[in-house]
């Protein structure tokens, strides 16, 4: 992911819309997701949020959940995708890439 904007004005919850745009140089395409629910952590418990990707390329859903752990935050995300048009045959290989990239994301948003 280069960028991601949120073109829905606050506040933040069901609804709102974000646009991821993936690739790399000049090849990449939008990625746009809507929030389908929202439950952010109360005082000192867990929280989730699903997104439902809409968009021409890749389809499916993300889920992130939140919850106290020891000293810090356990973060769990699970995300079942489709690329519009590629045949199951290749679900696999998209859940191989999908995984390796979003450990990536992960770990750099929680890095910072």
């Amino acid at each position: 992911m280069t960028r991601i904007t949120v073109p829905t004005s606050p506040p933040t919850g069901v609804g709102t819309v974000m646009i991821a745009r993936t690739g790399v140089g000049r090849v990449g395409f939008a990625d746009p997701m809507r929030v389908a629910v929202w439950e952010p952590p109360d005082e000192g418990g867990s929280g989730r949020c699903r997104l439902e990707k809409t968009g021409r390329v890749v389809l499916g859903w993300a889920e992130i959940e939140v919850r106290p752990y020891a000293a810090g935050t356990h973060v769990r995300w699970h995300e079942d995708l489709r690329v519009r048009g590629l045949p199951g045959v290749f679900d696999g290989l998209t859940r191989a890439v999908s995984r390796t990239v979003f450990r990536r994301v992960v770990a750099t948003l929680l890095a910072e």
